[in-house]
Parts: C-alpha cells; sequence; structure tokens
C-alpha cells in the first residue's frame, strides 16, 4: 500500500459522489490500459479534494501527482452511498464527464477538431530521470492546431 494515502470508511451514507477529469490520460500506451478519469466519494468534499492535490487521497490521484499531472473537477453528485459510487465507477467515467462528452460532439462536428484532440491525447507524459530514478521537473506542453 502506498504511504500517506488516506482509506475512508465503507460506511459513507449520504456523501457527494466526484469526478475528475486527468488533463492527460496516464499509464501504459496499450489501449484501454490508461487513466482518463477518477470517481469517488466524500463525506467532506473539499477535504478529500485538498487530499488528492496533496497526492495523498488515492493511489491513482497521487501517482497522477507524482507524474506532474493535473485534473479537472468536472462533476458532483450529491446525497449518495457506496452502492451508487461502485454502480458509477463501473461505467466508464468518459460517459459522465461533461468536459469528454463535449470534445466527443465537437469532434463529430468537426473531424479536425477531433484529429487535433487524439493527437493531443496520444502524447505520453515520461519522467525526467537522475541516474534512472524519477525526478520532479516541470513541463510545458504547447500544441499549436491550424483547423481550416
Amino acid at each position: 500500500m502506498t504511504s500517506g494515502i488516506d482509506r475512508i470508511s465503507w460506511d459513507i451514507n449520504h456523501a457527494s459522489g466526484y469526478l475528475l477529469c486527468f488533463d492527460v490520460p496516464f499509464g501504459p500506451v496499450d489501449p484501454g490500459c490508461h487513466a482518463d478519469h477518477y470517481d469517488g466519494i466524500a463525506d467532506v468534499l473539499r477535504r478529500r479534494l485538498s487530499r488528492h492535490e496533496q497526492g495523498k487521497g488515492a493511489k491513482l490521484t497521487a501517482y497522477a501527482r507524482r507524474a506532474g499531472l493535473g485534473w479537472t473537477l468536472t462533476l458532483i453528485w450529491e446525497n449518495i452511498d457506496r452502492t451508487e459510487e461502485r454502480r458509477l465507477k463501473a461505467n466508464c467515467g468518459m460517459a459522465w464527464c461533461p468536459r469528454c462528452r463535449t470534445e466527443k460532439v465537437m469532434a463529430k462536428r468537426d473531424p479536425a477538431y477531433g484529429q487535433a484532440i487524439a493527437a493531443a491525447k496520444a502524447w505520453r507524459f515520461k519522467p525526467g530521470l537522475r541516474q534512472g530514478v524519477p525526478v520532479d521537473v516541470q513541463v510545458m506542453m504547447i500544441l499549436e492546431f491550424h483547423l481550416h
């Protein structure tokens, strides 16, 4: 188990569910093996999101934070329990994500937009290494597209 990661009770009722959409999918390059989203449940949402930002909320968000990746809170479900959270997790986060649904609609309307989004999402982060060990680095990725 990753040290410092919070474990929250399974007995949560009437909590807030939430969906985080990662700025860049990460993980293995193989299709279907990378993470686009994280959804969770919290009795005090602000505190839970703060823990994610600190890299101590969940293993997946801790890995993303260590890799220097960000995310956007795209959806909040009020008054759900663990059963409902599991139902939401069983579905792909992209099915619920307003940001991803918008990108999908725009890609259908304009194929060039879809190609630009696909090219951006194909990029994979590789951490900077010093003597074979990942180190903290800042990365700025500029993608310039000309849609005609």
